[in-house]
């Protein structure tokens, strides 16, 4: 498919032409093997690579994106099912060394690499459970996911309010953790109803509120210390493009539930200061200090994923004047689909616009497929339903 087809087709279908060309392009060689299903891969071009032993945050990711996509349709024939990949990987990493909750990385042969609690890793599994159970429906998924947030609760608390990094000393608080937590707390209750998920995901906006919000900069600090002030990393790259668009997604989320002003408030304040920072071409560069000085000025296709994701949220919410999601994954198509020889992704663009010759990175290559797994219109599903009109779990969905 040339570039302008795809260009037209994306505007045309409303994103549903690069959620196809997602799957077509990436997917077979990430979730196509179940014999492999279990170990580390990373893009290259069109090849996988797999790692000498297997991390909990990338088979969690694997779970959390394999439900999605077979919530939506879009799962390939043969590929593991989301419950599967989330009981092996269970089994695998949970008390894998006798202890409570889930180890960090373990060998091929089951021996344990990495014993240490991480806290990210573990709001990636609880994530991935909640979109199984949105799946399933099962009261088990729900059980281990409860079990998982009480070992978060009793484990990695800071004492008061918000989690630390790990469970080895460290005084880090991230807010990547915190967002990905915030996100499973809020399906876990779409999904079962419960309000105490509700309850746990409004702690976390006020953890939001208070501490990662830049006030000053209109950003997201990325991460704050025992005293809940930037450490030197968090406080040099104010405004992080992805990590602000993630937060605006997620914030919308919660304000469909509960009407929150306050949540509208912020959304609107790192809405505007997203849009302040797309260039010319309509896209936003990586980073930017507080003063608005850009720190890293090539733009990660990450980052124009995350702000397509945003620009819905402020449309549903009913705030305008941000653009057209649809349009801008017209403009990623056109300038992150390398269509020679086979339509490989390119995983940022120069601040001049001209590709930077990365390979795709893993964490992209997470955004991509969850991008194509998105179906906040229903889109994706309508589509779905259509062309598959035999399956049981597409018409059940």
């Amino acid at each position: 498919m040339a570039r302008g087809n795809i260009m037209r087709g994306v505007e045309a279908d409303g994103g549903g032409a690069l959620a196809k060309q997602i799957v077509e392009t990436i997917l077979p060689a990430w979730v196509g093997s179940r014999g492999g299903a279990w170990r580390d891969p990373l893009c290259v071009g069109h090849r996988s690579a797999a790692s000498g032993a297997a991390t909990l945050r990338v088979q969690a990711q694997r779970v959390y994106l394999a439900a999605r996509l077979e919530r939506a349709g879009l799962l390939p024939g043969g590929a593991a099912s989301g419950a599967f990949l989330a009981s092996d990987a269970l089994m695998r990493f949970l008390s894998a060394d006798g202890g409570e909750g889930l180890v960090r990385a373990v060998a091929e042969d089951g021996r344990v690499v990495d014993p240490s609690r991480n806290f990210e890793d573990h709001a990636w599994m609880v994530s991935a459970l909640a979109q199984v159970h949105t799946l399933t429906g099962s009261d088990d998924v729900l059980l281990i996911a409860d079990m998982l947030l009480e070992f978060i609760e009793s484990r990695l608390s800071t004492g008061s309010i918000g989690f630390c990094a790990d469970d080895q000393g460290s005084t880090e608080r991230g807010q990547a953790g915190h967002l990905r937590l915030f996100e499973a707390l809020l399906t876990l209750q779409l999904s079962s109803g419960a309000e105490r998920y509700l309850a746990a995901a409004g702690k976390i906006h006020e953890v939001f509120r208070y501490h990662f919000f830049d006030r000053q900069g209109g950003g997201v600090i990325e991460s704050l210390g025992r005293d809940w002030r930037p450490t030197p990393k968090g406080a040099i790259a104010a405004f992080q493009s992805q990590a602000t668009a993630q937060w605006i997604a997620q914030l919308g989320r919660h304000h469909a539930i509960v009407g929150s002003g306050q949540t509208l408030g912020l959304m609107a304040a790192l809405a505007e200061n997203l849009r302040a920072r797309r260039n010319s071409s309509g896209f936003v560069a990586s980073s930017h200090d507080r003063f608005g000085a850009p720190i890293d000025a090539s733009c990660p296709l990450a980052s124009q994923l995350g702000l397509c994701a945003a620009i819905r949220a402020m449309q549903a919410a009913g705030e305008g004047g941000f653009g057209a999601a649809g349009r801008l994954e017209a403009l990623i198509a056109g300038a992150y689909l390398d269509v020679a020889p086979r339509g490989c992704w390119i995983e940022r663009l120069s601040a001049a616009g001209t590709s930077e010759g990365a390979p795709l990175d893993h964490s992209t290559l997470v955004s991509l497929i969850d991008h194509a797994a998105g179906d906040s219109d229903g889109a994706l599903l309508k589509r779905a339903r259509a062309e598959n009109p035999n399956d049981e779990r597409v018409r059940a969905a």
